[in-house]
């Protein structure tokens, strides 16, 4: 685990000396991280899609074989492999969520051992990358990121009848923000750039898979 940690605070003080600052580097690598992540989230999003397009026919079935469980998972899986739906594909959607948890634990260990007082910073209101953000700038952007997504989430699925599923999302949302405001403004800028990134695909995807399908 050192090893990682300080291979990754090495290759953190090199973006910075690269582009110029540590801010800057932790944007970049919040990127990165998005764009390590990206593929699994679209696969998983489209999944996702072509499940719910299915729910007229995953009901009819349900109720068909309500007093038959594994007649109905058989009768599931066949309706699955006749549309070409692979199941896997909806768990690459989980990858994300658990990476970023991973990312931002590796991030702030790095953070913890590296000098992060920029100079030549492009944020003018963080002095020091390694105390938390003094005005709750960044915590509260990933706050509004996070409701913004909860928002188009259900906006483009308005048939959602999970209300536990909502209000997960919006506690979430929550919980982030505040967890957030305390840690370290390094680690809040690499998490928000990533978190952002990733709520900006979900949208543009959301709308090409409404505006045209799978396809």
């Amino acid at each position: 685990m050192n090893l990682v940690i300080d291979g990754l605070a090495r290759s953190l003080s090199s973006l910075a000396t690269l582009v110029g600052s540590y801010d800057l580097a932790l944007i970049a690598l919040g990127a990165g991280a998005y764009l390590i992540l990206a593929p699994f989230s679209y696969h998983g999003q489209r999944t996702i899609y072509r499940i719910q397009q299915l729910r007229p026919l995953l009901e009819n079935l349900k109720a068909r074989f309500k007093d038959d469980r594994a007649r109905l998972n058989r009768a599931l899986l066949a309706l699955y492999r006749e549309r070409y739906i692979a199941l896997a594909g909806a768990f690459l959607g989980v990858v994300p969520a658990f990476a970023q948890v991973l990312f931002v634990i590796a991030v702030y260990l790095a953070v913890s051992v590296l000098p992060l007082n920029p100079r030549g910073s492009i944020i003018p209101w963080l002095r020091d990358l390694s105390a938390a953000d003094p005005f709750f700038v960044l915590p509260i952007f990933m706050g509004a990121v996070l409701v913004l997504r909860w928002y188009v989430a259900r906006k483009f699925n308005p048939s959602n009848e999970s209300r536990a599923k909502e209000r997960l999302m919006l506690g979430l949302a929550i919980a982030v923000t505040a967890v957030s405001a305390v840690l370290p403004a390094g680690v809040t800028l690499f998490w928000s750039t990533y978190t952002a990134l990733m709520a900006g695909q979900h949208y543009l995807v959301m709308q090409h898979l409404l505006k045209h399908g799978v396809g």
